[in-house]
């Protein structure tokens, strides 16, 4: 049994590494002083503006994935090592595959003809791993589509995004809205939600709806909106196709 080796505790997270420790490590084993880019960097030192100059003459690169949008694709990287992008699959977002094969993708461009990449995961077999090695985006538009249609996601679904504000905490009102909202809506909508996070005082409600035809998602929003009624302590945000969830 995995436990951790400084308090022995079998409470174990896979919290991965930040660009700061990764450079450290590499300094510390390789003896080599990596150049490291990411978003607060970038954001503080105005000389990142041109990047693609900067990086060409760098023995090692330590970076987050704001680097891909700044190299031009010229496939001068001879090893590149993706650390962990497992945790892209992470996010409640049913294009989270779809983003992380993109991401992946791009990556490789970056990489000489006769370089290596290298990626680190935890689960090889899946459909984005297998299609990026054999480098066939047909294979993995084919396993995806597959996948969202077995649980009813675009292009098979129109999606709603429901956020509901508040500054005091109305899940009872919210639960009860959600319950009559489907009552008249001809059936058909998948409700997903809601789920509640809380964030500087202020209560977050987000509520997914998932139906093939959009005039039941429609029925289902107006029946919503009228049951929550013109409470002022209720913000309400309806994103219909949503671009992320």
């Amino acid at each position: 049994k995995d436990t951790c080796r400084k308090c022995n505790s079998p409470k174990l997270e896979m919290l991965g590494a930040g660009t700061q420790r990764i450079a450290s490590d590499i300094k510390k084993h390789l003896n080599i002083e990596p150049l490291r880019i990411d978003k607060d960097i970038m954001q503080k030192d105005s000389t990142f503006n041109s990047l693609s100059e900067i990086v060409q003459n760098e023995e090692m690169i330590v970076a987050t994935k704001v680097i891909t949008k700044s190299l031009s694709r010229k496939g001068n990287i001879g090893l590149c090592a993706f650390l962990n992008p497992d945790t892209n699959l992470h996010f409640p977002d049913f294009r989270s595959s779809e983003r992380l094969f993109q991401e992946l993708w791009n990556i490789s461009e970056q990489v000489m003809h006769d370089g290596l990449l290298i990626i680190q995961t935890t689960m090889p077999e899946s459909h984005i791993y297998r299609s990026f090695r054999k480098y066939d985006y047909d294979l993995f538009c084919k396993e995806e589509m597959l996948s969202r249609k077995t649980l009813s996601y675009p292009p098979f679904s129109r999606l709603t995004l429901i956020t509901i504000t508040s500054k005091i905490d109305m899940g009872k009102d919210i639960m009860n809205a959600v319950n009559a909202a489907g009552i008249d809506d001809g059936g058909g909508v998948e409700v997903i939600g809601p789920f509640k996070t809380s964030a500087k005082g202020t209560n977050h409600w987000k509520l997914l709806l998932k139906s093939p035809a959009k005039v039941r998602l429609h029925i289902y929003v107006h029946n919503l909106l009228k049951c929550l009624g013109s409470n002022k302590n209720l913000r309400v945000i309806v994103d219909v196709d949503p671009i992320s969830i």
